[in-house]
């Protein structure tokens, strides 16, 4: 009978765990899109005023934001400008592998096609177009995880004690 009791609550346990994970997650997207909005808005001052070059804008943007890190590192990494891959090809691969919606992956994907291909003020208006549509995106995300962060953190209760009257 012990067992039993011990294997109903871990079940339980698990469902209640998932349902956070998943609540979480909704929360995370947000920071996530938090951060690239700021890192659009450094773009968009770099490109109007500092005149950085890329490799170091990339190298600025992951210093400064480090959920963002992992995405400029690995382009730094692999970008050259003789290499057989454009920055733009680099940076839509990259954008590929967030662990974003694909509505959140294909925007920010499109910031590397946009990025050191036009002039300095063709660059601004089309990151000041792509600021307002994640923006928008940030804004859904928002009410999302407003609606439904308590509906999966009680769907795993509500699973976990289900689970655990079904076992015992």
């Amino acid at each position: 009978m012990t067992l039993r009791w011990a294997g109903a609550l871990l079940l339980a346990g698990c469902c209640v765990l998932f349902g956070i994970q998943a609540a979480r997650n909704l929360g995370a997207r947000v920071r996530h899109l938090e951060a690239w909005l700021s890192a659009v808005r450094v773009c968009v001052n770099e490109i109007g005023f500092g005149q950085t070059a890329l490799p170091g804008l990339m190298s600025e943007l992951g210093q400064q934001f480090s959920q963002l890190r992992p995405f400029f590192q690995s382009l730094l990494d692999t970008w050259s400008p003789w290499g057989d891959k454009t920055l733009s090809q680099l940076w839509r691969a990259r954008a590929q592998t967030l662990s974003l919606p694909e509505q959140d992956r294909l925007l920010i994907g499109e910031l590397g096609g946009v990025l050191g291909r036009y002039d300095a003020g063709r660059q601004a208006e089309s990151l000041e177009y792509i600021y307002k549509r994640l923006e928008s995106s940030l804004v859904k995300a928002r009410e999302e995880r407003l609606k439904q962060s308590r509906v999966y953190a009680a769907l795993g209760v509500a699973s976990g004690l289900t689970v655990m009257i079904l076992v015992i």
